[in-house]
């Protein structure tokens, strides 16, 4: 049923394989004045989602939501009564195309093509395809 397909979630304890630990340059956009980096400011990245192994890719937007800011992604109403934090960043994934049972805790990791870029936890998906279409009635 729609009540367990997802077009979105939020994401914590992220890792990235580069050799930095970092978030990849993907979510940054460098703003650069006579040869000096003024400033480096977050955004969204198209990039490919897996969610179980064995599992389909499926494109998404991701955006990195620095620490201490919440996540714009509403929870379901149908997941856990309590939501996980996360201490660190979170990702906002939103899939191009429903994604079946997320659940919290499950692993998500994300690709650049066929480079790994890292991962993390699903905190809590978002509201599933069976809500946003009640909310349309």
């Amino acid at each position: 049923t729609k009540r367990f397909f997802f077009r979105e979630a939020a994401v914590g304890k992220l890792f990235w394989t580069s050799a930095s630990g970092l978030p990849p340059g993907v979510f940054f956009e460098t703003t650069v004045e006579d040869g000096s980096c003024l400033r480096s400011k977050s955004k969204s990245a198209r990039l490919t989602a897996q969610t179980r192994y064995g599992g389909e890719r499926v494109t998404c937007e991701v955006r990195l939501v620095p620490s201490g800011e919440a996540p714009a992604i509403q929870p379901t109403r149908f997941g856990p009564r309590r939501i996980a934090v996360s201490d660190g960043a979170v990702l906002e994934v939103r899939f191009d195309a429903p994604t079946r049972a997320l659940t919290p805790g499950q692993a998500l990791v994300l690709y650049d093509g066929d480079a790994c870029l890292g991962g993390g936890s699903v905190l809590y998906p978002g509201r599933s395809s069976h809500e946003l279409a009640m909310e349309a009635e």
